[in-house]
C-alpha cells in the first residue's frame, strides 16, 4: 500500500448505522495541533472531528458530514468513535519506536 493511500476504519454505531474515519495526513494533524496549542482536549476533539469522513444509515437522516452536523450528533455517538479515531491517528508509539 502506498503511503499516500488514505487509511480508513469504519465504526459500527449500532446495527443500522456506521461512521467511517480517515487517518489524517501529517499536514492536517500538525495544523490541528497548532490551532489548539496548550489545550490537549481541544486538540483531541479536533482530530476526531477531522477524522470523520462519511457516515451511513437511517440515524443520520440523510445529512452530509459537515462540522455543523458532527456537532449536532448526540454525545454517545461521538464517544463510540473517539477510541478508533485516537488509535488511527496516534503517533506517540511510532515516534518512540514501539510500532
Amino acid at each position: 500500500m502506498s503511503f499516500f493511500t488514505p487509511q480508513t476504519e469504519t465504526v459500527q454505531v449500532d446495527d443500522d448505522n456506521s461512521i467511517t474515519l480517515r487517518k489524517l495526513t501529517f499536514g492536517e494533524f500538525t495544523k490541528l495541533l497548532e490551532n489548539n496549542v496548550g489545550n490537549e482536549q481541544a486538540q483531541g476533539m479536533a482530530v476526531v472531528k477531522a477524522s470523520i469522513v462519511e457516515w451511513a444509515g437511517p440515524g443520520f437522516d440523510g445529512r452530509t458530514v459537515t462540522s455543523e452536523n458532527i456537532n449536532a450528533l448526540p454525545v454517545e455517538i461521538v464517544l463510540k468513535v473517539i477510541p478508533m479515531a485516537t488509535q488511527l491517528n496516534s503517533v506517540s508509539d511510532k515516534i518512540e519506536g514501539k510500532a
